[in-house]
């Protein structure tokens, strides 16, 4: 019997960091908000001046929060982990949304464990993606991320399962999630089940009317997997 690759959707984009209107404006500098990623330099140098004046910590930890947020994604873009994971911790102890920040810490160290081999990294990658859903428990990237992670990294393929099995039940829009379930199934030599996800994937995607040409992608890639199995299926008959 012919056993076949199923392929696995990318892991989730990481979130789009966002500003804060109440930054106080200094004529010498951009808003807050309107500085991107990009401007590594001013958001570095803005850190450094509210940071350096004592008086004025207290009065921007919100803006700072906001800053090493920012930070945090021009470092993981650059692929410098150790800076990202520095800046995700700084936001976090400036105030920024806990879950966020964990999140992204656990991509981060999860990163940075495949490029150096350190399972360290790893555990920390795990700790930070259920310290995410332990503070926002819908949080379906985190709950996508730490299945993946198990199942992939830890080799623990039945909590991972279970996590993704949790996922599709909670939202029924992560489209990916089904995807990585249909897989786990699969790799797990349980063809039948993982059929009968991308049945039911199909299906909810053939009652859809938004988002027309990615929709009809997830459909391609979702008919393939069914012929895929149906073939392999059918060749134990």
């Amino acid at each position: 019997m012919k056993k076949y690759i199923l392929p696995l959707l990318l892991m989730p984009a990481l979130l789009i960091s966002c500003g804060d209107t109440s930054f106080r404006e200094k004529t010498s500098f951009k808003s807050l908000r309107g500085l991107q990623t990009a401007d590594t330099a001013e958001l570095e140098k803005r850190a450094k001046e509210y940071e350096g004046d004592s008086s004025g910590v207290p009065k921007y930890v919100n803006e700072l929060s906001n800053i090493y947020y920012k930070l945090g994604f021009a470092y993981q873009n650059d692929k410098n982990w150790d800076r990202a994971i520095d800046a995700f911790q700084k936001a976090l102890k400036y105030g920024k949304d806990p879950a966020s920040c964990h999140y992204n810490l656990a991509v981060v160290y999860g990163n940075r464990g495949k490029d150096t081999g350190d399972g360290k990294d790893t555990a920390l990658s795990e700790k930070h993606y259920r310290l995410a859903l332990e503070k926002n428990p819908a949080f379906s990237d985190a709950r996508y991320g730490l299945g993946i992670l198990l199942f992939y990294e830890k080799n623990n393929k039945e909590e991972g399962l279970a996590l993704m099995r949790q996922l599709v039940e909670k939202n029924r829009d992560y489209i990916r999630g089904y995807f990585a379930l249909g897989k786990f199934y699969y790799e797990m030599d349980r063809p039948e089940r993982a059929l009968a996800v991308y049945e039911a994937l199909y299906a909810q995607l053939e009652r859809r009317s938004d988002r027309v040409e990615e929709v009809r992608l997830y459909k391609q890639q979702c008919r393939e997997n069914i012929d895929r199995l149906m073939r392999e299926l059918s060749g134990k008959h």
